[in-house]
């Protein structure tokens, strides 16, 4: 006999040849269509939604199926997966294969009648390891004493330039810049400036010349 989708109840009732009866009542759920769902994988540390500079991910997933997902389990090759494990929303951590460039994961759902998911759920993002190019600084400018010793508090500018102002995978956040004493490498100052600066200047801050500059 075939059963539709959904829940179906079952009473059973054993009667002796006296008349004695009792009744014993259940329930059990048919369920003939496969999960369906989507998939989000995330770098929870990333500035970026869909860049990791991380192997690890974590995923998160959304099935959904006409009674109840039991498990999932994922791929990152849509080919080999890991064992099917207890369903969650969450899944972490997810390694990605080596290498930078673009990753793909891929996951199924199993209902808890048996049904697997057979539509293609995945989601991609870009695992960047690639550092920027190296900028080329330009020597610091500030006037100058009779002499050639710098003013011991003055404007500073300083200028970058090379091919680092473009990132061909996740782009360019920002510059540090940092100075330290050669003597004592001691950090002396700092700043953050945007992606789209290719020049920095400041003042107020004492240097002490060892050797006298060339004039």
């Amino acid at each position: 006999y075939d059963l539709a989708e959904g829940q179906h109840n079952v009473t059973i009732t054993v009667e002796d040849n006296l008349g004695n009866a009792a009744t014993t009542d259940w329930w059990f759920y048919t369920d003939y269509t496969p999960p369906t769902g989507s998939l989000l994988v995330r770098d929870n540390f990333a500035p970026l939604e869909n860049f990791t500079g991380n192997q690890w991910v974590t995923l998160y997933s959304i099935g959904s199926d006409n009674y109840e997902i039991g498990w999932m389990q994922f791929s990152n090759d849509n080919v080999i997966y890991n064992d099917w494990i207890d369903y969650s929303t969450v899944y972490s951590p997810w390694w990605l294969t080596s290498g930078s460039g673009n990753k793909t994961v891929w996951a199924k759902y199993k209902d808890k009648a048996g049904n697997v998911s057979v539509v293609e759920i995945k989601d991609d993002i870009y695992f960047d390891t690639t550092k920027p190019g190296t900028p080329t600084g330009n020597p610091a400018k500030a006037p100058r004493f009779a002499g050639g010793a710098y003013s011991p508090s003055t404007t500073v500018i300083f200028t970058w330039e090379g091919d680092f102002t473009t990132d061909a995978e996740s782009g360019i956040s920002n510059f540090n810049i940092e100075i330290y004493n050669s003597n004592t490498n001691v950090l002396v100052f700092q700043a953050t400036v945007s992606s789209s600066q290719v020049s920095y200047s400041f003042s107020n801050l004492i240097f002490t010349l060892l050797t006298p500059v060339p004039t």
